[in-house]
């Protein structure tokens, strides 16, 4: 095992091998050029105690995207296994919610089985 004290006491000495450059909470693209596919290398700030500042509007998205994320199952929708109707749906969850209490039940019934043996 290897020790390797380190004087943290010592605020006037900034140790950058300890604390390395990290990435910024900057964007370095825009929303529309991310929903386009591109990639990009995060900007890197230094962790040196008052270096660098952020306001807040670094955090504020640049442009917004120009079509939103539709939800699954919405109208519009191009995946052919999505129904794009409600009641479609809701039918679907009501099938499904009484496997789930069927499956529920037999679980159960199992369990009185088991602890009776």
């Amino acid at each position: 095992q290897l020790a390797c004290p380190l004087d943290l006491g010592c605020h006037s000495v900034f140790q950058e091998d300890i604390f390395p450059d990290t990435a910024s909470p900057e964007s370095v693209m825009t929303a529309d050029q991310y929903f386009e596919g591109k990639n990009g290398r995060p900007k890197m700030v230094s962790m040196r105690p008052g270096a660098t500042s952020f306001s807040a509007s670094a955090f504020v998205p640049k442009v917004a995207p120009k079509t939103p994320v539709a939800a699954a199952g919405a109208s519009g929708s191009t995946d052919p296994k999505l129904p794009s109707d409600v009641p479609t749906l809701q039918k679907r969850v009501r099938e499904l919610e009484a496997r789930v209490a069927e499956l529920e039940a037999k679980l159960a019934a199992a369990a009185i089985e088991k602890a009776a043996e």
